[in-house]
């Protein structure tokens, strides 16, 4: 399995390759504008892993793309559309990208702001983008850097997978299962709107009453606060799950 994380610049970026470079059966490709940056991160991995040099490799964005099987987009909203342009002609016939976008903003207050993209969700509109060569998965969205970074923490919060491709949606949950002991949910590429009107939601909760459980603090840059993951959007609310929390 080749798995290019793009782009490497994005905290959450390191997290997810810290955790991936432990399996043997994952060939980590660092992928970023900035090559000497991607260099840097993938021997910072490797170091830290004590995974192999061929087993974790650092590419520019085209070259990453080109190589991978699994694409995963760890980028801000604002940089979502401007990456795929960039990268989808580089993607293989079948690749899948996995879109881990929250359409928020902050506002000169600081206040996070959920943004309604035109296609519905920014998984779709990726795929939108994409075409029909690609296929589009929706993952991770409720995973932070401080949580991911923390290699020696098991992760428990949940973790939604969509997607309208069954197969495509499968190969993302086998990533996700690595990341270890999380609650999966899935659904169909629709329900990445639920998901990301989800976060939001819990990310405004926080700010204006503070912590929702006493659990670990996952911070979005520019916000205090933390969520608690034990609130599952499609199947119910069960606060005594004692799971941690999710972050963005």
């Amino acid at each position: 399995m080749k798995v290019a994380i793009i782009d490497a610049k994005d905290k959450r970026a390191i997290g997810f390759a810290l955790r991936w470079a432990k399996h043997n059966d994952v060939n980590l490709i660092i992928g970023s504008k900035d090559e000497k940056f991607a260099i840097e991160i993938a021997e910072e991995i490797r170091n830290i892993t004590g995974a192999p040099e061929d087993r974790v490799t650092a590419m520019k964005l085209d070259a990453a793309a080109k190589n991978a099987n699994i694409v995963v987009l760890t980028v801000p909203f604002q940089e979502q559309i401007p990456i795929l342009e960039e990268i989808k002609e580089y993607l293989n016939e079948n690749t899948i990208l996995v879109d881990t976008t929250l359409p928020i903003e902050l506002t000169d207050d600081g206040e996070p702001v959920f943004m309604q993209t035109e296609a519905g969700s920014c998984a779709q509109q990726a795929s939108q983008i994409l075409g029909n060569h690609v296929r589009v998965v929706s993952a991770f969205k409720p995973l932070g850097a401080e949580c991911l970074s923390e290699i020696d923490e098991e992760l428990t919060c949940d973790v939604i997978v969509c997607s309208d491709d069954a197969d495509a949606r499968k190969a993302v949950v086998n990533l996700a299962e690595k990341l270890t002991s999380l609650k999966i949910t899935e659904g169909p590429l629709s329900f990445d709107i639920l998901s990301e009107k989800f976060v939001a939601t819990l990310i405004n909760w926080n700010k204006k009453w503070g912590q929702l459980c006493n659990v670990i603090r996952v911070p979005m840059e520019g916000v205090e606060g933390s969520m608690c993951s034990c609130v599952n959007p499609f199947l119910k609310v069960c606060m005594n799950r004692g799971i941690k929390c999710l972050s963005i």
